[in-house]
């Protein structure tokens, strides 16, 4: 069932050609922005040329490599921008206010995140010149949230409004839609998933005790330790001490290597419950991607969820396509 209702049963359209860069091109590109450039900006010449697109806004431009590619190979003109609510506001505002002499745009955005997606969407149906978008969005959970099981942002559309009155996601739902795919999982060998169950069960119970006996501590490094597979508890705990202003007395050490006896014996539950996560991920992330296209088709548009990337290398593969 669960694989049934997922993207790779959503009868989406599927996009695998590229647009191979020179070795020149790809500088200071990782192998998964490279995957994602060549896909991209190969879709983005199609759609544009059918559309008669040249001038292209990419938003959240990053570093653009995006924009470079798309203007040094295939003679658009674009505008790489890093947006917020702010800016926003205000291009809505301008729109309100009429357009002339602004000539056909394409809008894109790869990897936008939270509402940053939400706004490109709404850019997109309030702006006339705006002809094409093409957009993929990541980090669902940091939409603003109105309180605790409500997002300002989600549901968009009418249909998903009136479901909303009976069922709602949680940010942790949100959390989950934004993880890793079936493929990538997939992919994992028996030393990846023990790695993994004794970095969440190590983590978790540092953060029972933490609660349990009132022990705070922050961060020195941006990375806390790195786990190997015969890392040890107490190995674990001395290395957060090393990095953080965490201090464990004799019996406050006493104390959590108890609670780690008694949590031991349930780590090997971990990796079935993640697999269940994984299972219900993509059931998720098509829930919010069919809301957002169903509201930009309730404002008059085409829309649809094209796979542009392959998921076993970038995750969030989806792209949300809409024209005029």
């Amino acid at each position: 069932m669960c694989f049934a209702l997922s993207l790779h049963k959503y009868n989406a359209e599927h996009f695998s050609e590229s647009l191979l860069l020179a070795n020149d091109l790809k500088k200071n590109m990782n192998p998964k922005k490279v995957h994602e450039v060549e896909r991209m900006a190969k879709f983005i010449d199609m759609k544009c040329k059918e559309l008669d697109c040249k001038y292209i806004i990419d938003i959240g431009s990053g570093m653009g490599y995006l924009g470079f590619v798309m203007t040094k190979l295939l003679d658009y003109k674009v505008l790489g921008i890093e947006i917020s609510e702010k800016m926003s506001r205000k291009t809505n505002a301008r729109a309100e206010n009429g357009e002339s002499g602004i000539p056909d745009m394409c809008l894109v955005g790869l990897h936008c995140c939270g509402d940053l997606s939400v706004s490109t969407i709404k850019t997109f149906c309030q702006l006339k010149s705006i002809k094409l978008l093409l957009l993929f969005s990541c980090c669902y959970h940091s939409m603003k949230q109105n309180d605790d099981r409500t997002f300002e942002n989600f549901p968009l559309s009418s249909d998903f409004k009136f479901l909303n009155q009976h069922y709602c996601l949680n940010l942790y739902s949100f959390r989950l839609a934004a993880q890793q795919t079936r493929s990538s999982w997939k992919l994992q060998t028996s030393n990846d998933h023990h790695l993994h169950m004794l970095n969440v069960g190590y983590r978790s119970i540092l953060e029972l005790a933490c609660h349990k006996y009132g022990l705070a501590f922050k961060k020195n490094h941006r990375k806390l330790t790195k786990i190997c597979n015969n890392t040890s508890f107490p190995d674990y705990l001395n290395s957060i001490c090393s990095r953080s202003t965490l201090t464990i007395d004799h019996s406050a050490m006493n104390k959590i290597l108890a609670l780690y006896q008694t949590c031991h014996p349930v780590m090997k539950l971990i990796e079935p419950f993640t697999m269940l996560q994984v299972m219900f991920q993509p059931i998720i992330e098509l829930l919010i991607l069919e809301d957002r296209c169903r509201y930009v088709k309730e404002q008059g548009f085409n829309c649809k969820v094209v796979q542009v990337f392959d998921d076993q290398v970038s995750s969030r593969n989806c792209a949300i396509l809409a024209h005029k």
